[in-house]
């Protein structure tokens, strides 16, 4: 999982209540959507280098909810330093557009997406609830499903796109590009996922597709991390 949530509750990031205006698509990818379905699966993020336990894991499910609108649930439990924060989306399962996000847990918000604009409100560490009012440009992804959106891009060598996230509290530009195919016999893409935090690289098996390397190194200080998955 593509999880922000978890790096930055263990990196202590709360974002002001933004939209940044950077270069997005006015329409979002086709995109290329197999099964949605995920059982119960836990991912842990790994320090390389490092002889300190990390404490940062997160718990994923995903299935459709009713077929004939569209329309699918994710629920993500994350852990980072005794912190717990419980995210579900609502989402339309043909184009991994959000209808709402709710998160309960230190910093809690209720969103809902619209073609133009994203409102609700959020709260960080027990304060008052701050409203949400922030402009898109005609969609945005939830950043608690990025690597299920990055998955079902249609990747193909020399691929680039530049994409609207929402995170929690503020929209941001993520771009995504298909680094190079695996050597020899491997049949996966190498792509990069570039964010303001980190550059996160996965290794995506074609015919899946699904992630099955997935490495993080953050900005701030060059440091690496890895993610381990279990079910």
């Amino acid at each position: 999982m593509l999880l922000r949530l978890a790096v930055g509750l263990s990196l202590g990031v709360l974002q002001p209540i933004s939209a940044q205006t950077a270069p997005y698509p006015s329409a979002p990818p086709a995109l290329a959507i197999r099964n949605l379905r995920e059982p119960a699966t836990r991912y842990r993020l790994v320090p390389d280098g490092r002889r300190v336990h990390d404490t940062t894991s997160w718990t994923v499910t995903r299935r459709v909810l009713d077929r004939s609108r569209g329309l699918a649930l994710q629920v993500m439990t994350s852990m980072s330093h005794g912190d717990t924060v419980v995210d579900s989306v609502l989402f339309n399962a043909r184009t991994l557009i959000p209808v709402w996000e709710h998160a309960h847990g230190r910093q809690s918000w209720n969103v809902a997406f619209g073609t133009t604009r994203i409102t609700g409100h959020v709260s960080n560490y027990g304060s008052a609830d701050q409203p949400i009012d922030a402009g898109i440009p005609g969609f945005a992804y939830s950043s608690t499903m990025d690597n299920t959106v990055v998955c079902a891009l249609p990747l193909r060598p020399g691929y680039q796109a530049v994409l609207p996230f929402w995170d929690g509290d503020h929209l941001e530009t993520d771009t995504v590009r298909v680094r190079a195919l695996g050597s020899g016999s491997e049949r996966v893409w190498v792509v990069d996922f570039v964010e303001p935090y980190a550059t996160e690289t996965l290794w995506i098996d074609r015919s899946s597709p699904k992630v099955l390397r997935h490495v993080y190194v953050y900005a701030r200080d060059g440091s690496r991390a890895h993610v381990e998955m279990s079910r």
